[in-house]
């Protein structure tokens, strides 16, 4: 397994039976317990999960991984001018074995250009297909990527993950009444509806947040749908900023 962030990736067991892999380029991190062995690189730096059996060039048969999962914010780049520099932040599963073919991986980037600007993007690659851009936007900070994964998360009824990363966009300062109305109604799924009150009166009124929680609890029991519990029409609007007297 290696470290990084909002990436999401599976398989079926007869496709990967080797490795989960977290990775960061030029980013050290520490190896999980039960490390036993450690490799030296000048770029890279994350962790392998291969299971038991396994040699310093091919994942033992014995274990099979389905899905690998990391969290994590994208971190800004601090370019210079003059000098063209990339970091990458990803997961996948596959690719330990020096034979092997398969491999699936997803991550992020930031590329720094020879004027100093830089540049940030998502990405995955199915090898042996080249790595593929996605159209999506991502800047430092941004948790509208946490907030998708939180809310495919809470649509595959994986609530406590699905909490863990929409906590993690809500103490992002760029966070919004969304991101939090999104956190409230995930834990309002797990039944922590005090909790989701606590986090909704962040942006609503204490009367407002317990009748926004209560009508959630109400359509949870109509077994509504996660899409439908997000429609603003069914939620209580988020309070008013206060102006000041003209008068």
């Amino acid at each position: 397994m290696a470290c990084g962030g909002p990436a999401n990736v599976k398989t079926t067991p007869s496709q990967y039976v080797a490795t989960a892999v977290l990775a960061v380029a030029v980013l050290v991190l520490s190896p999980p317990a039960g490390a036993v062995r450690a490799d030296v690189s000048s770029n890279w730096a994350g962790y392998v999960v291969t299971g038991p059996g396994s040699t310093a060039t091919t994942a033992s048969a014995s274990m099979a991984y389905t899905d690998v999962t990391g969290q994590w914010v994208q971190p800004k780049a601090a370019c210079k001018n003059g000098t063209p520099t990339s970091l990458a932040i990803w997961v996948g599963l596959g690719g330990y074995s020096l034979s092997s073919r398969e491999l699936e991986q997803v991550g992020t980037s930031a590329d720094c250009d020879e004027h100093g600007t830089p540049s940030y993007y998502i990405w995955y690659e199915l090898v042996p297909a080249g790595p593929v851009n996605v159209k999506l936007k991502i800047a430092p900070g941004e948790p509208s990527v946490l907030t998708n994964m939180g809310l495919s998360l809470a649509l595959a009824k994986r609530l406590p993950e699905a909490e863990d990363a929409l906590r993690q966009a809500v103490a992002s300062p760029k966070a919004d009444a969304r991101v939090r109305a999104d956190l409230a109604l995930v834990l309002a799924l797990e039944g922590k509806f005090s909790d989701a009150e606590t986090v909704g009166r962040a942006d609503l009124p204490p009367d407002a947040a317990r009748a926004d929680v209560e009508a959630i609890r109400q359509m949870i029991a109509q077994n509504d749908s996660l899409r439908d519990l997000r429609k603003p029409a069914k939620r209580a609007k988020p309070k008013a900023a206060k102006t000041a007297d003209a008068g």
